[in-house]
Parts: C-alpha cells; sequence; structure tokens
C-alpha cells in the first residue's frame, strides 16, 4: 500500500506547528518522525508539502525511508494529490482531514491524519518491545546414585584386576553374589 500524505494538514492538526519556534522546525520534526515510522514499521509513504511560492517546478526527494515532495508554484498539495493517486485506485491511501480533498478523491481511500498518526505511533511501539523468548527447557541428564559398597565387598588392596575392573565398571559387586576375580580362576 502506498500512503500519501497531505503535509501541512497533517503539521497543523498535530502537535508539530505548536511545539517549535519556526514553521522550518515543524517540518523538519513531522519528516523526521514520519521517516523513523515508515523505516520500522516498512511503509511506503510519499509526504506532500504545498510551496506556491517556490520553483516553478516540482520539487521531489528522499529522506531516508520517506520520499517528499514540494509542490510546483501555482499548484496545491491537494491538487498533486487528486491527480496522483487518480490512476492507483485502491492501491494509494491519502492521508488527510481536508473535506475538500477527501470529495475530490473518489477512488482511493482516504484516512484521518489524527487517526492515521496515532495507529503508525501505537503500531511501531508494539513493534519495538522486544516480545519474551520462551527457552525450550534444558534436557537434564539424569546421573544415577553410586551404589552404597561397605568394605567387606571390597577386593584386598593387593588385587589390581579386581579394581581395575570396578573403577571401568566392567563387574558390579553384588553383596554376597558376585565371586572376586582371584575366587573364579584359583590362582
Amino acid at each position: 500500500m502506498k500512503y500519501f500524505i497531505d503535509g501541512y494538514n497533517l503539521l497543523f492538526k498535530e502537535a508539530w506547528a505548536r511545539s517549535c519556534n519556526s514553521l522550518e522546525d515543524a517540518r523538519r520534526q513531522l519528516i523526521q518522525e514520519l521517516d523513523s515510522l515508515a523505516t520500522t514499521l516498512r511503509l511506503d509513504i510519499t509526504i506532500v508539502f504545498d510551496a506556491p511560492f517556490q520553483d516553478d517546478e516540482l520539487r521531489r526527494g528522499h529522506f531516508r525511508s520517506l520520499e517528499i515532495v514540494f509542490t510546483a508554484k501555482g499548484q496545491t498539495a491537494d491538487d498533486y494529490l487528486a491527480h496522483i493517486v487518480e490512476g492507483l485506485g485502491t492501491r494509494a491511501v491519502v492521508v488527510t482531514s481536508d473535506r475538500g480533498l477527501k470529495r475530490r478523491i473518489k477512488d482511493s481511500r482516504v484516512e484521518n491524519v489524527h487517526e492515521f498518526i496515532v495507529e503508525l505511533r501505537k503500531k511501531s511501539r508494539k513493534k519495538a518491545i522486544p516480545k519474551p523468548v520462551k527457552l525450550a527447557p534444558i534436557p537434564q541428564k539424569v546421573i544415577p546414585k553410586p551404589e552404597k559398597t561397605t568394605l567387606s565387598e571390597l577386593p584386598p588392596l593387593g588385587d589390581l584386576v579386581a579394581w581395575e575392573a570396578i573403577f571401568t565398571g566392567k563387574i558390579k559387586l553384588e553383596k554376597n553374589k558376585t565371586k572376586r576375580p582371584e575366587q573364579q580362576h584359583n590362582i
């Protein structure tokens, strides 16, 4: 979806114009916030400003993720928006609170500037908050408890073969059931 924003309509409907010392500062703040939102939410946004006392030609540029258009001398942002979205139909959304412009745009969708910016801010905050990651439980290795052995079950200290068998796990000594290797071979 391509969004076309009536720049000064948004600027004066929201707090940017009241919070800045100059129109240029307010426009700069608006552009920076819209660019941030467009980047975060991966939106295709063009913001259009009236520039009746500027050059005779339309000026178009980009500020990171945001396309910025200043209309040519004698052309209003409303004229530009009505003309540009005429061919795009429902693939374009015009963001304005200007009733006259809303009436002129018949084939495109129109969104209210206040509702649009509030919704973008809300979506941006949700996207910025990291969601907790559920970790899979770590499988626990079950280590069997060693069998209790009494001193009477152990082979004599000099019986290296029996001790080697115990340490390598080749035999298990069970009380009075397992014969020691020296008892089996009569050496």
